[in-house]
This record gives C-alpha cells, structure tokens and sequence, in this order.
C-alpha cells in the first residue's frame, strides 16, 4: 500500500511558554478537524504572544483520499486502535509507530486529539477512563484543560488502550479528545465552534490575547463544572429506528428517545435513556440490526 507523507504545520512565538499540539484527520473521513486547524492557524499567524503551536492537519492521508475511515481499505485497520504502533508491524502499525515519535518528539504540554462523530451530535471533549493508571496526573490535568474549552467534559466508560490519546497519557502527556460532529462536514457551524473552543484554551494558557466574552457553549450553561460518564444503548434487532428526543436534550433514567420498527411498521423495541443526562448524539442511519450503536449519552448519574 502506497503510503503518503503526513503533514505538519508551525507557529513559533520568540517568548517561551507551552507547547500545544493539535491533530486530526486519523480517521480519513473525519475533515471537519483539518478544517478546525486551518481556521486556527490563520488567526494565530503573527498573534501567538508565547510558546509553540505544532499541529498535524492530516494524520491518515490514505484514508483522506478514500474517503474512509481506516488507513487501508483492504485491511480495514483502524489507525486510532494500534497506538503506541510497532516498527516492524503491519502497514497501519508502522504508521501508528511514526505518528507517535513525531509526536513525542515535538515534547508538547498538551494534545488536542480532533475528531467528528455523528451528524446528529454535539460538540464534547472526550476523556480516557484511565482505569489502570487511574493517579497519573497527567489524566487529571486532562480534566482540568476540558472545563476551560467551554464544551461539556465526558469521561469515557472504558479503557481503550490502542487510541492516541490513551497512550499519550499514559506517557505523562495530557490529552484530550474533542469531538465535533459531522464528519463529511457540509456547514461551518461546528468548525467556528471548534474554533472558538480551543482559542478558548489558549487564551487561559495565556497564549493569545484575550478580545471578546469567553466561549461557553449552550449545553455547558446546565452541566457547568460536571464531569459525564459515556454510555450508549445499541438495537437487539433489525428494523427502522425513529427517534423521540435530539442531541443536546436532557434525559431522565428510563426515558424513551427511540424506537424501532420492522419493515411492516410493527414495533419493535424501544431504546431508553439508561440513567440522568444529556444526549451527545445518534446514528446516521435509520437501518439498525442487533448491536447496533443507537445513540450515546453523558451521564450524570451513573
């Protein structure tokens, strides 16, 4: 498999400070990030007051091409699966091994690990559970950097130990995940939020001057301050699934947000919220079949 390289950007200030480093585009068929970081760039360009900014726009260049998700159509390896990588592995795992040396090379303070999700979703940071190595600081400054985004904090509900922000972490590196939504992006609504969110970042890290009211986003204002917990309900069966309830809603424990019929309009089964929270999004497509993720949550009661 022809293999293309990965593209990396720079703003360097002449005073000392962090070292912020942003990525996106793992998943080939997720632009709304590059897009994030082009619009960053631009404004930042001859306005960093100190430190340095790195970031990787593109990190699957294949996969952009295809307009997939994987690396490698053939092989379907899910380059956000295999970190820390292996030199001498396959394809998509010589990748990863690249990937996190440059990475780690660069010795940033921080990564924003950029991603899109759903159509129908909002915009979350995305939290490793860090279960094993649950005193690292580095995890707990994670949580600190989230709440000054703006957006709503998730903490995932497992460990996943193949991610790049999971094994960044774990090298003492914080990390976070911020997930945007719309994945083949036709709008611009998500990219200035995703803007606006880590200007929000820089502007505490005193890496830009502070103009205008602080970015909150609307779904923060009710769960301000509160940590989630990820969770999501998938279908036991094939049919149509119609939803009751939006991303962004509030939920209470048993509540209906979907249900699913078969292909004669007979009822099904109904997909019901699992305890207190907020909807972050649902599946793109109404055809679901047995294990199907239907729509996920941020907790607060779990």
């Amino acid at each position: 498999m022809e293999t293309q390289k990965i593209p990396l950007i720079t703003i360097k200030s002449l005073k000392p400070g962090p070292t912020v480093l942003l990525t996106a585009g793992i998943h080939g068929d997720e632009v709304g990030g590059t897009m994030i970081i082009q619009e960053i760039f631009k404004i930042l360009k001859g306005h960093l007051l100190r430190g340095n900014i790195y970031a990787f726009p593109l990190l699957n260049p294949v996969g952009f091409e295809n307009v997939s998700r994987y690396l490698s159509q053939d092989h379907q390896e899910d380059l956000n699966r295999l970190f820390p990588g292996k030199k001498g592995g396959t394809t998509a795992e010589k990748t990863a091994d690249e990937i996190f040396k440059m990475i780690m090379g660069k010795k940033p303070d921080l990564v924003l690990d950029i991603h899109n999700d759903w159509r129908e979703s909002i915009p979350h940071n995305l939290i490793d559970y860090q279960v094993k190595i649950a005193k690292n600081q580095a995890h707990e400054k994670a949580k600190e950097i989230s709440q000054q985004t703006g957006l709503i904090t998730v903490l995932d509900s497992k460990d996943i130990e193949g991610t790049l922000s999971y094994n960044l972490v774990k090298q003492g590196i914080p990390a976070l995940v911020m997930e945007f939504g719309e994945p083949q992006i036709k709008t611009g609504k998500n990219i200035k939020v995703g803007v606006k969110a880590i200007i929000n970042l820089l502007r505490k890290l005193k890496m830009v001057k502070p103009t205008g009211k602080i970015f909150i986003h609307p779904t923060t204002v009710v769960l301000s301050g509160k940590i989630l917990k990820y969770a999501d309900q998938s279908s036991s069966t094939n049919g149509l699934v119609r939803f009751c309830a939006r991303p962004g809603q509030m939920v209470k424990k048993g509540e209906t947000v979907a249900a699913i019929y078969d292909v004669s309009g007979a009822f099904q089964e109904k997909i019901k919220a699992p305890a207190q929270g907020i909807i972050l999004g649902y599946t793109d497509s109404p055809l679901v079949s047995p294990k199907t993720i239907v729509v996920s949550f941020g907790l607060e009661k779990f």
